[in-house]
C-alpha cells in the first residue's frame, strides 16, 4: 500500500536526513519548554526513530504528558492494522482534557458568580449601614 503512494519517499538526500536528525536532537533539547499536555506514542517496529530518542524526548517534556508504546506498531501508527487502537486512545486523551477543561470552566463561572453575589451583598450591607 505504501509503495503505491506517491507520498512516500523512496530515496533521501544525506543533507536531508542530517536536517530530519538535528531537528529531532533539538526537539529533544526544546522539551523542557513544553508546558502543554502531550500524548507521546512510539511504535516497537519504527524504522525512522530510535525508541531511546522519542523516550528521551518524553522525559524532558515539562508539562502534564502521557506516554503510550505500541509494540508491534511502526513509525506511522495510523498505516498500522490495529490503527484503532491508537485512535481510541488519541480520542479518550483528548475527550479526557475536554471534560477537564469543562470542569474547570464550570468551577471558574461559579466561583464569578459567588464573588459577584458576595460584592453585590457587601454593597447592599454598606447601603444599609449608612
Amino acid at each position: 500500500r505504501l509503495l503505491g503512494d506517491p507520498a512516500v519517499f523512496r530515496q533521501v538526500r544525506p543533507a536531508t536526513l542530517f536536517g530530519l536528525f538535528e531537528l529531532a536532537r533539538s526537539a529533544v533539547d526544546e522539551a523542557t519548554r513544553v508546558h502543554i499536555p502531550v500524548l507521546a506514542m512510539a511504535g516497537g517496529r519504527d524504522d525512522v526513530l530510535h525508541l531511546r530518542c522519542v523516550s528521551r524526548l518524553y522525559e524532558r517534556l515539562a508539562g502534564e504528558k502521557q506516554w503510550a508504546f505500541f509494540a508491534d506498531a511502526p513509525h506511522l501508527l495510523l498505516h498500522w492494522k490495529h490503527y484503532d487502537r491508537v485512535l481510541e486512545l488519541v480520542f479518550e486523551w483528548i475527550d479526557s482534557r475536554l471534560m477537564r477543561m469543562t470542569e474547570l470552566q464550570t468551577q471558574t463561572a461559579s466561583k464569578v458568580r459567588i464573588d459577584r453575589l458576595n460584592e453585590l451583598a457587601d454593597r447592599q450591607s454598606r447601603l444599609h449601614i449608612a
